[in-house]
């Protein structure tokens, strides 16, 4: 692909991933949430900055290098992102807050509970293993690869089959879908995402990132670097993840409006600092 062409492309998507995340905010407004909650509780703003992050990096990645696969892999998280914030607030207002206002409500209501496989198998799996040249460190790594692509597209599959004839308001529901869908299927749901697919993409993953302590030793010089910019900002942002998604949300029930607020704020440092580090290195 020449240069220009792949810059129109990338430049392309990465403003359509910008107006997703702008359109997810819009609508959440329109859904009747209050500032507090997009800015603090729901954390609407912190994670609509991944599709802005990951799309204008990639977009610049993609723009000089459109041989390296990162970029166009940020590309692609960013756009499965944001599809899948746009996509929830859209289906909430089109079948709960304004019933029958807009088309696709309930395919959007359907699309959003598997979308968000692809770019989780993105950012755990494919980065690691091809970042910064865009090839694992040996063909012995493919096995990873595959593991990785396997995980996501049995999530995919299996979760769009089951939830298909359930499409509807009861997938956007306050309280989650468990109670409001035939028992079988979320029994099906759980077995398949909690017990084989995301299982099979943490082994993954833990293999991409083994990979990457590989490569870290091969390398010499500006290789050494690269790979410092990323490990550090993924350290970061694991550590993030587990302290204020996992952690403190037990503690929010008793009334923890000052970690709210850190988490939120903390978040829009720490959730574009891959991409960020990842754009430094290439």
């Amino acid at each position: 692909m020449s240069i220009r062409s792949a810059t129109w492309i990338a430049w392309s998507l990465c403003l359509l991933c910008v107006a997703l995340a702008t359109a997810s905010l819009i609508l959440s407004l329109l859904n009747g949430r209050t500032l507090g909650e997009i800015f603090i509780s729901e954390g609407i703003v912190t994670f609509a900055t991944l599709p802005v992050s990951f799309s204008v990096v990639g977009a610049l990645i993609a723009s000089h290098r459109p041989e390296n696969p990162i970029g166009w892999i940020f590309l692609a998280v960013g756009f499965l992102y944001g599809l899948l914030f746009a996509g929830e607030e859209y289906a909430i207002y089109a079948l709960l807050t304004n019933p029958g206002s807009l088309p696709l409500g309930a395919e959007f209501s359907w699309l959003v509970k598997w979308i968000w496989a692809p770019g989780l198998g993105l950012i755990l799996v494919f980065l690691p293993i091809l970042f910064p040249d865009g090839h694992p460190p040996s063909r012995r790594w493919r096995w990873v690869a595959w593991l990785g692509g396997l995980s996501i597209g049995l999530i995919c599959v299996l979760t769009s089959i089951v939830l298909w004839p359930e499409r509807g308001p009861a997938l956007v529901r306050p309280g989650g879908f468990a109670a409001e869908v035939e028992g079988w299927r979320s029994g099906v749901l759980d077995w398949v995402q909690l017990k084989l697919a995301v299982p099979m993409m943490l082994v993954a993953g833990l293999g991409a990132v083994i990979s990457l302590f590989v490569r870290f030793h091969r390398a010499r010089g500006d290789g050494r670097q690269q790979i410092k910019w990323f490990a550090s900002a993924a350290t970061l942002t694991f550590f993030w993840i587990i302290v204020f998604a996992v952690v403190v949300e037990e503690f929010l029930s008793a009334g923890g409006g000052v970690l709210e607020v850190t988490g939120a704020l903390s978040g829009l440092l720490v959730l574009p600092s891959i991409p960020i580090a990842t754009g430094i290195a290439i």
